[in-house]
């Protein structure tokens, strides 16, 4: 038997015995692996008190991940037997623990067994990154119980563009992620399109969007919308929230007076594509027929308001992403979330700072694969699930390409589309 430790007082009594090697001095790191080596059983003795702990201590689990000698463990606590029952050896007084020791010495092949699945139980989830990453999400289940929602708008992300570019998409793929919740259109620009529609009013001293009380006009704002957010998300702050507002680009220049330290994921598609899907869905009989103001919807009136419907949505998100902090911004584009879905899932969790797992990722991304939709195709809301769906489609005759190309080109151009229909 070796007793190998720090000894201050009673190591004499060792010194009797010829079978017993003592080493009283500081272990050092290696030496002590070298012992759990050499050794077939290694005893971990709990000091008595009056009020014991109940966690185990760390040679614990230094002597069950090691995996090389069995664990004797005592007086028994409860938190050990828990974690790893009768995968090591317990004793509660000296009568058990010459029972277990002569148990563990007489019959190797059980004792190897039970070294051989305690390994197993440590490995698996008791090592130190597994005690950090525990440590972490206690401190944000805690920070998100008390949190003030407005505290935790570093985990709030708007998602910003125009319509038809797959925000849809991402927003459910997103919504589908580990602690984060997704917010579906919430129309809160909606509040600020007076000032959008009439400027002029932010300089007239009674109108409620007067620059003179713009102070007051964002603190209200900002708590009706972290009040909202409180009764729909409660777990908010434990949780990111990314809200889906495609929809209303009369929020987007206000979005870094609103939310200063808020995100924001800008989603582009080439603009023909999305041209294409906007008359697809004004054509007779599809989903949204009623956007159209004419019954000819390849009209030049009606695609000349479609394309500048497009532009104008799509030139104020580009100045709101611009105009944005770019430690809290994030632009994706619809071609590359049909390429690589994973890794721009991943970035929109670290956007809000949320681990991501990639196989979580994968996960969501095959449960939301297009071809697990059933309603798809031309006329329906969801239609091909690709990209370059223009250059074959039925819609971009010649006179509406002119007229995509005039409007739409230089858009094209400044979002990163440099291909032109000459070319093709």
């Amino acid at each position: 038997m070796l007793v190998a430790g720090k000894f201050v007082s009673g190591a004499e009594e060792f010194q009797k015995y010829s079978t017993v090697e003592l080493r009283s001095k500081t272990i050092t790191t290696v030496e002590k692996w070298d012992i759990y080596a050499q050794s077939k059983l290694t005893l971990n003795l709990f000091r008595e008190s009056e009020d014991p702990a109940d966690s185990p201590s760390p040679r614990v689990f230094e002597v069950t991940a090691y995996g090389q000698c069995g664990l004797l463990t005592g007086p028994a606590r409860r938190e050990v037997n828990r974690l790893f029952g009768e995968n090591v050896y317990h004793f509660t007084d000296l009568s058990s623990a010459t029972s277990a020791i002569q148990s563990a010495l007489s019959n190797p092949q059980e004792r190897q067994q039970k070294v051989r699945q305690a390994q197993e139980i440590t490995r698996a989830s008791h090592l130190y990154h597994h005690r950090s990453e525990q440590l972490v999400e206690r401190l944000r289940d805690f920070e998100g119980q008390r949190q003030d929602p407005r505290e935790a708008e570093h985990r709030l992300a708007w998602v910003i563009g125009y319509g038809r570019s797959g925000s849809t998409w991402l927003a459910e793929m997103l919504g589908s992620l580990p602690r984060i919740s997704r917010w579906h259109e919430p129309y809160f620009g909606r509040l600020l399109r007076h000032p959008i529609d009439v400027p002029d009013d932010r300089d007239r001293p009674a109108s409620f969007y007067s620059r003179r009380y713009e102070s007051v006009l964002f603190d209200g704002l900002r708590d009706l919308f972290f009040q909202m957010v409180r009764e729909r998300y409660p777990a908010f702050g434990k949780h990111a929230l990314f809200v889906k507002e495609v929809n209303t680009p009369e929020l987007y220049a206000w979005l870094s007076s609103l939310f200063p330290t808020g995100k924001m994921v800008f989603l582009t598609r080439d603009p023909f594509d999305t041209l294409d899907s906007y008359l697809d869905l004004q054509a007779p009989g599809s989903w949204n027929e009623e956007f159209r103001e004419s019954h000819e919807f390849l009209s030049e009136p009606n695609v000349t308001r479609t394309c500048e419907h497009l532009k104008s949505a799509a030139l104020s998100s580009v100045a709101a992403y611009e105009a944005f902090p770019e430690t809290q911004r994030l632009k994706i584009t619809y071609e590359s979330l049909l390429e690589d879905p994973v890794s721009q899932l991943i970035a929109c969790g670290n956007l809000v700072s949320i681990d991501v797992k990639p196989g979580v990722a994968r996960e969501v991304v095959e449960s939301h694969d297009f071809s697990k939709i059933k309603k798809t195709g031309q006329g329906q809301f969801r239609r091909k699930g690709k990209s370059g769906v223009w250059r074959e489609s039925q819609y971009f005759t010649p006179e509406v390409t002119a007229l995509a190309e005039q409007i739409l080109g230089p858009l094209r151009a400044r979002l990163g589309y440099t291909d032109t229909t000459e070319a093709e």
